[in-house]
């Protein structure tokens, strides 16, 4: 185990460096602004359940990503975020080799066997390259504890509340998605167990109490972890992640092309592709994974498994590992296309993530070819294993033949190959080809020697296995970038230019394509590697929602979790599609948006240009003032009833005044107004979950505050209980009476608090049966 520790501290050696920080992709366009979002909300006294400056205003508890019912996430109260994140990814690396190890050892293998599958799984490419997505990497890190637990619940040795602890603390890091790839894991592991011959055997529950058992540990897992998925189910429906189309789930599928990255580290990943060939293997974008390499020498013990006594491991962990994969393939095979009309699993987006699942499997099967190495051999596992060790000599061999001749292998890949740079291409090849070719020769080498000593069986693992930690190791410490402090700590020179105009604006950057703007990057600093480019470049421009670490909101910003309210996702989404630019920049005013952000001229009409400044970029980064957008809270004495069909068309029709009067659901009263309307309107308190307001109007009016409208969020007139409407397609209003009123709006959803209570209650009634067991223990001891 300690060895295993050592391994993850060598991984992330670099990362212990206080000049560095990790930044790359989510974590610092999403994480950062996300827990100074939970940090500014604590610190300001309020329920971290709402973000105002995500869009126009999204949900933190309810939506998983965001981890606030994680209890590891509120370290980030006790340290600086760029500390924290180093201890989150640590850590979980070491639970995760832990869990691994100790799951292997509880299913009867040898020590040394578990360490090497432990290392195999864990520090393969897929799950390290999850060390930028937080909540997907906390809770793989689960998984092998989860294996544990459930292997406990098979041999009779716990009653299901250890699995349901678990599966509680899984589905609190916020990953839907390796849940469900845990639960597959799980099913698979209880079939086999049950169902798949052992040697030597071990007593299986019998059904009826591993259903009690399995029953319990759904209740637990349910109950405790309550405060984060029920909220979240409540906020689905609000969202529109229910509806997602094919297309988006089928996004990230793994190309068939890509399975050689699986022996072959970034082989693929790192050629100097084509436009269209980027297109067909990544959807134009970069890789989902950093690298999908598993680790050449670990094939060779993969592979002896299929000799291990143990028919239920082998069996678990081949079928698991084929599943996986072919799951990962997404729309390149008809699996998983079938597989999403079950509702589940048409939840989850980015099918490569299913090599996560693939990983574990991998390790066990890793960690079997160790445990058959160290057995003694009979005339099957020796005419095995020479035949296995035949084809790696012969396929290091045809490696090495095609490394002396790269030209041969770039030929047959040159539709992939980028004009202008076959000569980079074939050095990549030659590269790549002759590490692992030299592998593959040394591991047909060990297996052989395994063969042919069969009375020192034991050392000659060891250098098989030395080499396989070594590989993962070395390949282990390039999946993540890392980069100075100082990258992470700029201020942008637009938060200054919009600071001199006061405080609490609202932005729209404009988000252009990704191949365009990559060609704009010819201003990067020397030496640059391209992730700090794109890192400096998204909040140079204030690319959403990165603004809000300064305080600034953001508006038409596109939902990537299918979370967002969705009248703010209608806003964005028809902000898009707009071709006229005057009803652009009504929607802009609408919206209460003060500057627009982008590298192109505006696509609105009598915008004013007020900064153009340098950047990463080859266009300046221009800062458009909207003329004259509405406040962010403000008073109408009209409302008008539209239909929801025709609420957006009414909402850009030039005949509607917004300053005078606001569309509201068909079923609301209407308020019709009258000349001589006049109001006044003063902010009596303003923090994330709550907007206190003084309103004094001369006739009945209705005000309106442009922030995202959900069902969660509740209305008082002095006290009283008032009807909170959706006004103007996605913002918050309440109507007044004329006269003085104190007008509160409040984010208390009702599902939090009932998921808290369940989740109190769980603990409590587990705490209790803990003492009653305890006590029954010691009166018959």
């Amino acid at each position: 185990m300690l060895g295993l520790v050592a391994l993850v501290v060598l991984v992330f050696l670099a990362a212990l460096d206080a000049r560095l920080v990790f930044f790359e992709r989510d974590i610092g366009n999403y994480w950062y602004p996300q827990v100074e979002a939970l940090v500014r909300a604590v610190g300001e006294g309020a329920w971290p359940v709402w973000s105002p400056r995500f869009g126009f205003g999204g949900p933190l508890w309810a939506d998983p990503g965001y981890q606030i019912a994680y209890p590891f996430t509120w370290l980030n109260l006790l340290l600086l975020p760029p500390t924290y994140y180093k201890v989150f990814v640590i850590a979980h690396c070491v639970i995760a080799v832990s869990g691994a190890y100790l799951f292997l050892r509880r299913s009867a293998l040898a020590p040394f066997a578990c360490f090497a599958g432990a290392a195999a799984s864990c520090l393969s490419g897929p799950f390290l390259s999850a060390t930028n997505l937080n909540h997907h990497f906390a809770g793989a890190t689960w998984i092998p504890w989860a294996l544990f637990a459930l292997h406990g619940v098979l041999v009779g040795r716990g009653i299901g509340t250890a699995l349901g602890v678990v599966g509680a603390v899984m589905i609190l890091a916020g990953s839907g998605d390796v849940v469900l790839m845990t639960a597959i894991l799980g099913a698979a592991y209880t079939i086999a167990f049950l169902v798949a011959e052992v040697a030597p055997p071990v007593p299986a529950i019998p059904p009826r109490r591993l259903a009690r058992a399995v029953a319990l540990a759904a209740v637990v897992a349910a109950g405790l972890s309550a405060a984060l998925w029920v909220p979240t189910v409540a906020q689905l429906r609000a969202g529109s992640r229910l509806a997602l189309a094919p297309a988006d789930n089928m996004y990230w599928s793994m190309h068939p092309a890509s399975l050689i990255d699986l022996v072959v580290p970034r082989l693929v990943a790192d050629m100097p592709l084509a436009p269209a060939a980027k297109e067909t293997l990544y959807q134009g974008r970069e890789p989902f994974l950093a690298t999908l390499y598993l680790g050449l020498p670990a094939v060779a013990l993969a592979l002896l498994a299929a000799v291990h006594p143990s028919r239920r491991l082998r069996v678990f962990a081949a079928a698991s590992f084929a599943f996986f994969v072919l799951l990962a393939l997404g729309r390149h095979t008809p699996l998983l296309p079938a597989l999403l009309h079950l509702k589940p699993i048409s939840l989850f987006r980015y099918p490569v993530k299913y090599m996560w699942g693939a990983s574990i499997a991998w390790g066990v099967l890793v960690a079997l070819g160790i445990d058959a190495w160290l057995r003694p051999w009979g005339q099957r596992e020796w005419r095995y294993a020479v035949a296995v060790a035949g084809i790696l000599l012969i396929s290091g061999a045809a490696l090495l033949f095609l490394a002396g001749r790269p030209e041969i292998p770039a030929h047959s890949m040159e539709a992939l190959i980028k004009a202008g740079h076959e000569p980079a291409a074939r050095e990549h090849i030659a590269f790549r080809l002759a590490g692992v070719a030299w592998m593959s020769v040394f591991s047909g080498v060990a297996l052989a020697a395994r063969a042919l000593l069969q009375r020192a069986i034991a050392w000659t693992a060891i250098p098989l296995v030395a080499l396989l930690v070594v590989n993962l190791v070395a390949i282990g410490r390039t999946v993540f970038l890392l980069a100075p402090r100082e990258l992470l700590a700029v201020r942008p020179q637009l938060v200054d230019v919009i600071s001199r105009h006061g405080a609490g604006r609202r932005v729209f950057s404009v988000t252009h394509p990704v191949d365009w703007m990559t060609m704009q990057m010819t201003r990067v600093p020397g030496g640059w590697p391209q992730e700090w480019a794109w890192f400096r470049g998204d909040h140079e421009r204030l690319a959403a929602p990165v603004a809000s670490r300064w305080g600034l909101a953001g508006s038409f910003d596109i939902d990537f979790t299918g979370l967002a309210p969705r009248g703010a996702v209608a806003l964005a989404k028809r902000e898009a599609e707009i071709g006229d630019a005057r009803a652009r920049t009504r929607l802009l005013q609408i919206g209460s948006v003060d500057y627009v952000v982008s590298l192109a001229l505006p696509r609105a009409e009598g915008l004013r240009e007020i900064a153009a400044l340098q950047s990463v970029y080859t266009n300046p980064i221009r800062l458009y003032e909207v003329p004259d957008p509405l406040p962010k809270v403000y008073v109408v004495g009209r409302a008008r009833p539209v239909e929801d069909g025709q609420a957006m068309e009414t909402l850009l029709d030039s005949a509607f005044d917004p300053r005078a009067e606001a569309i509201v659901p068909a079923d609301a009263a209407a308020l019709a107004g009258n000349t001589g309307f006049a109001a006044a309107l003063g902010a009596l308190e303003r923090r994330s979950d709550r907007v206190v307001l003084d309103v004094h109007a001369n006739a009945d009016a209705l005000v309106v505050v442009t922030d995202a409208w959900t069902p969660q969020w509740e209305a008082t007139v002095d006290g009283a209980e008032a009807p909170l409407l959706r006004a103007n397609v996605a913002f918050r209003a309440v109507r007044v009476p004329a006269g003085r009123h104190r007008v509160e709006m409040r984010c208390r959803p009702t599902a939090i608090l009932l998921g808290l209570a369940l989740s109190a209650v769980t603990m409590l009634l587990l705490a209790i049966a803990w003492v009653v067991r305890r006590r029954r223990e010691a009166a018959r001891g």
